[in-house]
């Protein structure tokens, strides 16, 4: 739950972190990630309450550190969170924005991702919901779970591609430009682009059955497209 709140013309955001519905989908992603033998799919812990603050809390300060940007924590204290504001949410800003623009917002964003990578971190869920534009840059929201508990580096920095992929692919006009920014961005990083192909590979089987389907499927199946062409 997250409230928004105006308090003399400041906005802040009032964050209460609860189980959802999430538990069966991350129980399923969870058997896929072994059946496949893919760690990088390998859901973290969903936590709830206070503990659910101390990770999210954690994880800020982790990337806070290394100069990401990410939301202020004002205050805390029975499961909640009250969080500065981050600016305008990049899905909606995508929503809204001609082709062109929607070009460069999904380019900063991708570039703004292996800035993290670089400095040897990792977001968790960078998807466009959860990211943030402002005149400053692009931040990331939404931080609750932390990946590098259940698997290395190598495979949250995949993970952090997979959803960014499977997200960001709904607001591309064109698969090819995809493909080939995916590929500009991540040629500096060639082990975790030849992680992800490798990955790419073995869902070649989803990829090939979302094609066949409307809306989200077709859209991860031209993710993973996208992915598989890297190598």
């Amino acid at each position: 739950m997250i409230l928004r709140i105006d308090i003399d013309g400041r906005t802040v955001w009032l964050k209460r972190h609860d189980v959802g519905r999430r538990r069966i989908r991350l129980a399923a992603l969870g058997l896929v990630a072994r059946g496949l033998r893919l760690p990088a799919l390998r859901p973290p812990r969903r936590r709830i309450g206070d503990d659910a603050c101390r990770i999210e809390q954690r994880r800020l300060h982790e990337l806070a550190t290394h100069g990401v940007a990410v939301p202020e924590v004002l205050s805390c204290g029975n499961g909640f969170l009250l969080l500065s504001d981050m600016g305008c949410s990049m899905a909606a800003e995508l929503a809204s924005a001609p082709a062109p623009l929607r070009e460069q917002l999904i380019e900063a964003a991708a570039w703004q991702l292996a800035s993290v990578h670089a400095g040897s971190g990792y977001v968790g869920q960078p998807m466009a919901r959860n990211m943030t534009v402002n005149p400053h840059g692009i931040g990331f929201i939404d931080l609750e779970e932390d990946p590098g508990e259940v698997m290395p580096l190598l495979h949250a920095q995949t993970r952090d591609w997979l959803l960014f992929a499977a997200g960001f692919a709904h607001y591309a006009h064109d698969a090819d430009w995809f493909a080939s920014l995916l590929a500009r961005v991540l040629a500096a990083q060639p082990h975790l682009a030849n992680e992800l192909a490798r990955t790419a590979r073995r869902l070649r089987a989803i990829e090939f059955a979302c094609q066949r389907m409307g809306g989200r499927a077709r859209r991860v199946a031209l993710s993973l497209r996208s992915l598989r062409q890297l190598h």
